[in-house]
């Protein structure tokens, strides 16, 4: 048309009777790279995965502090800190000089507790990347200090902790 629009048509599809010799050909080729690929990822997974919880937090010390501080900015207590020192501290001696990465919370306290784990890495190259997945389950603020004695009882009723 004079309007400058180019008309395409959708590709039609081909059975695999019709095939041209140059696709026949590729195909043993992307086969050999899906096995190529396959023996790479399973030669470069890691050797392990170790967890860690973050440290002591105000929220595990005063529970009410989540009254008045949102949960991803609740900081870690100084034993907090100390117990990611600790932490630190042992998986370098689990890993050794090998290569380390970490995937970390956003939440402060989980920084925090990074942070202080990296202390132990202090000159040794670590990858680390922030993963917004691995966080808590966030449902809101409905923390009522009026009647938290009375969350305890229903936590464990639940199966949960004695500790909220």
């Amino acid at each position: 048309s004079s309007s400058g629009s180019v008309r395409v048509s959708a590709p039609r599809a081909v059975s695999p009777l019709e095939a041209t010799s140059r696709e026949r050909g590729i195909s043993p080729l992307l086969g050999w790279l899906d096995r190529r690929l396959a023996r790479w990822r399973r030669r470069n997974r890691p050797k392990r995965i170790i967890l860690v919880r973050h440290g002591e937090s105000i929220g595990n010390v005063n529970s009410s502090a989540y009254s008045s501080t949102p949960d991803s900015q609740i900081s870690l207590t100084e034993r907090g800190f100390e117990q990611g020192t600790a932490c630190g501290r042992e998986i370098r001696r689990l890993v050794g000089n090998g290569s380390v990465r970490f995937y970390y919370s956003p939440y402060l306290r989980v920084r925090q507790t990074l942070l202080a784990i990296l202390q132990a890495f202090e000159g040794q190259p670590v990858e680390i990347a922030s993963e917004p997945r691995l966080r808590e389950q966030d449902f809101g603020n409905f923390q009522d200090t009026l009647d938290e004695p009375n969350l305890g009882i229903i936590s464990a009723d639940l199966g949960g902790s004695r500790r909220i």
